[in-house]
Formats: C-alpha cells, sequence, structure tokens
C-alpha cells in the first residue's frame, strides 16, 4: 500500500493538491500462474478548489509457462 501526495506543484498548472492511495497485490507461483491486482484512487484539487476524484482498477492473470496473459 503507497499513500500518494503531491509535494508541490508548478505555478501555472491548474493543479492545487493531490492526495491518494496505491493497492497493488500480487499472488501465485510458477506452477500455477500470477495473479496481480491493482487500486489506484486519487483526489485532485484545482486552484479553483474543485475536486475530482478518480478510482482506477486493473487485474491479471499470467499462466505458469508465460505464454497467456489476461488482463482487465
Amino acid at each position: 500500500i503507497y499513500e500518494i501526495t503531491l509535494d508541490r506543484a508548478n505555478t501555472g498548472s491548474g493543479v492545487e493538491a493531490v492526495t491518494g492511495r496505491m493497492v497493488y497485490e500480487f499472488n501465485g507461483s510458477a506452477c500455477e500462474g500470477y495473479t496481480q491486482n491493482m487500486r489506484f484512487v486519487s483526489r485532485m484539487v484545482n486552484q479553483e478548489g474543485a475536486e475530482t476524484l478518480n478510482d482506477l482498477r486493473n487485474s491479471s492473470y499470467e499462466d505458469a509457462s508465460g505464454k497467456s496473459l489476461r488482463f482487465s
């Protein structure tokens, strides 16, 4: 789990603040294959004070042979 915080924004970027959290999960073995799940939720505040919330998710599975990868 990673906590994300914008240290500083460039003048004129329109961004006042960004915070968020990334959760990364990795499971499996060389015999069974591997699964990876990631979720990244962020909150951005622009210079006018309007907030934007993003919730990004992805999942993947790679078989043990390394010849097949499925993702969403």
